[in-house]
């Protein structure tokens, strides 16, 4: 059996924020995104999921960094849509 500890749950919440992120801008079938929330708010969040995923890739497993990598890569494209 698994054993959940602070590591894993601040990589799954780091998932999670991204999955949400992710499922809304797929709902979203306009080709611009209106994300909700002020934006200040949108990249606090996405950078509290970057934080959460680097923290689980450092102290937890290595396969963490595929998450890192799916952080960065959204703040990537948040940031490229926004300029």
């Amino acid at each position: 059996m698994l054993k959940l500890t602070w590591i894993g749950v601040s990589g799954l919440v780091s998932v999670l924020i991204i999955c949400l992120f992710w499922s809304l801008a797929v709902l979203s079938l306009r080709r611009d995104i209106h994300y909700p929330g002020e934006l200040a708010g949108v990249m606090i969040t996405l950078l509290t999921g970057l934080a959460l995923s680097v923290v689980a890739a450092v102290k937890g497993s290595k396969w963490w960094v595929i998450a890192v990598a799916l952080n960065l890569g959204t703040i990537i494209i948040v940031i490229s849509r926004l300029h």
